[in-house]
């Protein structure tokens, strides 16, 4: 099981103690790279979870999937659109169809991009905390280990909220390229959409990881991190595309302004969410074209349509924030009163 991209497997080890045994991790490129790289001490439930939504089989968890949800939902209507034929030609063949497609492939990939980056940043942090409990770190190895407990604090809440999501959409989408037919047995796309709901509630709702995030956001954690990676070489086709995230870079910055101006928790609390999708969408991009740079057969298509679809999100919100007036609020408390 798994994706052709990646695997990922969780590893019993009978030198961990058995309350941490299920928070070891590997991620390869294949079952024996898997074994030999990256093994994550972690002690965030919601971290093992959200590759569950990104695809990675896992051996220790006790609801065990036959498959893999978040690639399954992109693999399986993949396949059927190539065979399915209507007026004269595959259903593939329309825009209609391979938009949907093409952006399904493209949050998976983003998403997994997410997930490497924050297993990195956990990765080290846990490996400094290992190493202090043998001896006493030295000053630039306590920096490094705040730093990077920091942006595994801030990057955690992120992966969990966006991959959970897309696996969601995924599996929506999923029934949509299936038709009728997605609802019926005798197609995995029906049981997808049933066991993808719970992604984005067990281990904190997305809700939960936006207000986990948003404190790293106004203070200006991921804001910096983009500017970085915004200064990361990338193939030259991709550098007019990272010109226009650059781009939204600017107006994130102007709508969190805006937000901190306002003074106001409520109104914070309530543009969180926008603020946390553009953030996520701005960051995947750069991600994703990182990896487009390093394997372009790969991921360059992905890199494109993910980017797009960034700049969509972005002027959407950001265009809803800048106009926003607090003293609309009231209209949204009557809901449910």
């Amino acid at each position: 099981i798994g994706s052709v991209l990646v695997d990922a497997l969780m590893l019993r080890n009978e030198d961990v103690p058995p309350e941490r045994r299920s928070h070891v991790i590997a991620v390869g490129r294949n079952r024996e790279s898997a074994e030999q790289r990256f093994p994550l001490w972690l002690d965030k439930a919601e971290f093992a979870f959200l590759a569950h939504d990104v695809g990675q089989p896992f051996d220790i968890i006790p609801r065990k999937l036959d498959y893999v949800l978040h690639a399954a939902s992109n693999t399986h209507p993949v396949a059927y659109a190539a065979e399915r034929a209507q007026f004269g030609q595959k259903i593939n063949k329309f825009p209609g169809v391979y938009d949907m497609l093409s952006r399904m492939r493209a949050k998976l990939d983003a998403s997994r991009s997410l997930l490497y980056q924050t297993s990195r940043y956990v990765d080290i942090y846990k490996a400094l905390e290992d190493i202090q409990r043998e001896r006493k770190l030295e000053a630039d190895e306590r920096a490094e280990m705040k730093t990077f407990s920091r942006l595994a604090d801030a990057f955690t809440p992120l992966c969990k909220g966006m991959a959970s999501e897309y696996a969601n959409q995924n599996a929506y989408d999923a029934i949509s390229v299936h038709g009728g037919s997605g609802f019926i047995m005798e197609y995995k796309s029906q049981r997808l959409y049933r066991d993808a709901r719970i992604f984005s509630i067990y281990e904190g709702t997305t809700q939960l990881q936006v207000v986990a995030a948003i404190r790293y956001i106004t203070n200006g954690t991921y804001l910096s991190i983009i500017n970085e990676m915004l200064g990361e070489e990338v193939l030259p086709e991709l550098v007019p595309l990272k010109e226009k995230i650059a781009g939204c870079a600017g107006i994130l910055s102007e709508c969190i302004a805006k937000v901190r101006e306002a003074g106001d928790n409520e109104v914070q609390d309530f543009l969180a969410r926008r603020l946390y999708d553009m953030t996520g969408e701005i960051v995947m991009s750069l991600l994703l074209m990182r990896d487009a740079t390093v394997a372009p057969d790969m991921f360059l298509k992905s890199a494109k349509v993910y980017a797009a679809m960034a700049q969509e999100t972005v002027a959407g919100k950001s265009a809803y924030i800048l106009g926003f007036d607090k003293e609309s609020l009231p209209a949204f408390r009557v809901v449910g009163e």
